[in-house]
């Protein structure tokens, strides 16, 4: 559980410590999805209800019954309807009735395309009904393109039925004229077969004449009634062939791939099944007839006496009786085709017809919502992300894992005062060169890393530390100035040995002359105790750089240094020595080893992990003690590490106890 608190609290930290970062990308993508929300045009909408009728698309063609229904497949109408050919008449005519009603042809060119890209067709629950949905800045042009969408689909799937209608009442004539020429044929030979026996005056039906016996009747009669069958079938398979035909004309007329592909998976199957089905039934139907045909002759050869002239009469009666059925037949399914055709309605009705334009619901609120969540996560995405890639120092576990010393001193910024308000610049240089006051956090941290050093090294006292950094700009030498500062408060006899001869600055922070320093005491064979410069502060002397050399290096790595350090540590309580940085030259290390270690300055969220554990490696290798490490510049008004507790312990302790941060010594804030 403390582990997850401690997680938790760090993502609070990352999260506080970019919260700028967070709040302008947040704005970022805010503002911009404000901006284009305001300019916006609104938005209306019409819409209209429509019923179709799907099924079967080729029943009617392939039955001659006169309850077949004529229906197409849905994805036939939803290939219309979304199809490029259709879709372009819509947009023209749309475009033609705004430029009518005025408005720029620019702008109904624009406007027109707008709405025919946002027509919608939904389904609704109850099955076969439709919704049409269209939109545009216009409500005219809304309006416009829902109903001119109805008006045009109807025109269009009546085309398409008429198509194929026409086609199918044609061969139903022609099938109904070669019908009529047989029955016609079948009336001139009844005519002359009953000149030739003078049967005209002959009345009745033939299949009761006297002399046929009534089981030879009944042969003829199944034999005849079968060829009907015979002959309806012939027909049926031959409207069935047509209608595939027909159909695949109608597909390579089609103006869309969509269209092929919807019609050929649902109609072409279904065709060539109804097909296959029609050749079975001619198939049976003519076993019937020769089966019937087989039995009469049979008979008619095992009864020589039977008359031939009422044989002849009774076949040639009901030849003409086929025929005359057959006729009717093909006559009443051509009215009906002649019917359908002229009351075609594509199986399309309107439900509810188009609506005048509504304004549409904004979506504003919905769209500002979202983008302040985009824009929040993408912000706490890239602070996370800079977090991950940022591979400075930033807490003294970063320092164990980097350095693997302890880190015996923490030191706030010395810019930020107690409860997070910034220092004067007076103030600043007070803080680093003066003994100041005593409740003073940074003061206070310093006194603390001063205790920490005294007990790092147990019963061997450190008379001589070297104090250094990583890289530049770590605050080392302000580092060794306030803990040289601290150490002679103590009443310890402190010396600054400012070994930086490339960019000193000790002589600026104690505002002492810089010449006849540690230079010209490397050179000459002085003592440094000779060259030290006493400060304003009681046991504290500096030794400043002197004349800045041009071998630095082989000043500070000579046998002189050495005894330099020497005759100081026999003269001085501690030697507190100011090097430049480790990585950057080899001075510290020649300095630190006549020395008894080193203090590492980090700088707090500004020193590369990489770096700082370059520079422990480098002094490892050099067999140089290193005493610890020091985490610098802790900016408390930030929350990263856990060091945001500083606020609270500042204010708090020295606020409270020690009194106002004038020096006055006002104990006011210390009854609250």
């Amino acid at each position: 559980m403390h582990d997850e608190k401690k997680d938790f609290r760090v993502y609070v930290d990352v999260v506080y410590r970019k919260k700028w970062l967070i709040l302008f990308i947040f704005l970022i993508v805010f503002l911009t999805t404000l901006f284009f929300v305001r300019r916006q045009a609104p938005s209306y909408t019409s819409s209209s209800s429509i019923y179709i009728e799907s099924g079967n698309p080729t029943a009617m063609a392939f039955s001659l019954s006169s309850d077949a229904q004529g229906k197409r497949p849905i994805e036939f109408f939803m290939g219309i309807l979304e199809s490029r050919s259709f879709r372009e008449s819509v947009r023209d005519a749309v475009r033609d009735h705004a430029i009518s009603r005025g408005m720029p042809p620019i702008q109904a060119t624009d406007l027109s395309a707008k709405a025919i890209e946002s027509l919608q067709v939904k389904r609704s629950k109850n099955e076969g009904f439709y919704t049409l949905t269209a939109e545009s800045e216009s409500p005219d042009i809304a309006y416009a393109t829902d109903s001119l969408t109805v008006g045009l689909f109807i025109e269009r799937c009546i085309l398409y039925a008429r198509q194929q209608t026409s086609g199918m009442t044609a061969f139903v004539a022609m099938q109904f004229d070669s019908a009529r020429a047989r029955l016609e044929r079948a009336e001139d030979n009844l005519q002359a077969f009953r000149k030739q026996h003078n049967l005209i005056q002959v009345g009745g039906d033939p299949a009761t004449d006297p002399s046929l016996p009534i089981d030879y009747v009944r042969l003829v009669e199944g034999y005849y009634d079968a060829r009907q069958e015979r002959q309806t079938a012939q027909a049926a398979l031959e409207a069935a062939e047509e209608a595939s035909r027909l159909l695949r004309i109608n597909l390579d007329t089609l103006a869309t791939d969509k269209l092929r592909r919807a019609l050929p998976a649902l109609d072409l199957a279904e065709a060539e099944e109804r097909t296959r089905k029609a050749r079975t039934d001619l198939q049976l139907k003519e076993l019937q007839e020769q089966s019937f045909l087989s039995q009469l002759q049979a008979y008619e050869a095992s009864h020589p006496g039977l008359s031939d002239v009422s044989i002849g009469y009774l076949r040639l009666v009901r030849e003409r009786d086929i025929y005359v059925r057959l006729s009717d037949l093909l006559l009443e399914r051509r009215e009906e085709l002649r019917v359908k055709s002229a009351s075609e309605t594509g199986g399309v009705r309107v439900v509810d017809a188009p609506s005048e334009a509504t304004p549409k619901p904004s979506r504003a609120p919905l769209i500002l919502v979202l983008s302040a969540i985009i824009g929040l996560s993408l912000g706490v995405g890239a602070a996370f992300l800079l977090e991950m890639m940022d591979t400075s120092v930033r807490t003294v576990g970063d320092i164990t894992e980097a350095l693997e010393v302890p880190t015996i001193g923490t030191i706030p910024s010395i810019g930020v005062a107690p409860g997070g308000k910034r220092r004067r610049e007076s103030e600043r240089r007070r803080v680093l060169i003066s003994d100041g006051n005593p409740k003073d956090p940074v003061a206070e941290a310093y006194r603390t890393l001063r205790t920490s050093i005294l007990y790092s090294s147990g019963d061997q006292p450190i008379r001589s530390l070297v104090i250094s950094s990583a890289g530049q700009a770590e605050g080392k030498s302000i580092t060794v100035a306030n803990l040289a500062i601290v150490c002679a408060q103590m009443g310890q006899r402190t010396v600054v040995v400012d070994a930086d001869l490339r960019r000193p600055v000790q002589h600026i922070l104690f505002e002492l002359e810089r010449d006849e320093g540690l230079t010209e005491a490397l050179v000459h064979r002085h003592e440094l105790a000779e060259v030290a410069k006493p400060t304003n502060i009681e046991n504290l002397d500096v030794v400043t750089c002197g004349v800045i050399p041009p071998n630095p290096a082989t000043l500070l790595g000579s046998a002189a240094m050495g005894e330099r350090l020497q005759e100081l540590v026999q003269h001085y309580d501690i030697v507190l020595i100011d090097t430049p940085p480790v990585i950057v030259v080899t001075d510290a290390v020649l300095v630190a080893r006549q020395t008894d270690g080193v203090l590492l300055v980090v700088r707090c969220n500004s020193t590369p992990r990489e770096a700082a554990r370059h520079t422990a490696d480098t002094l490892r290798t050099a067999n140089i003690p290193l005493i610890g490490a020091v985490l610098n510049d802790i900016d408390v008004t930030r929350r990263y590490g856990g060091y945001h507790y500083y606020n609270y312990y500042y204010h708090y302790y020295y606020g409270g106890y020690y009194g106002s941060s004038d020096g006055t010594g006002d104990t006011k804030t210390a009854k609250t």
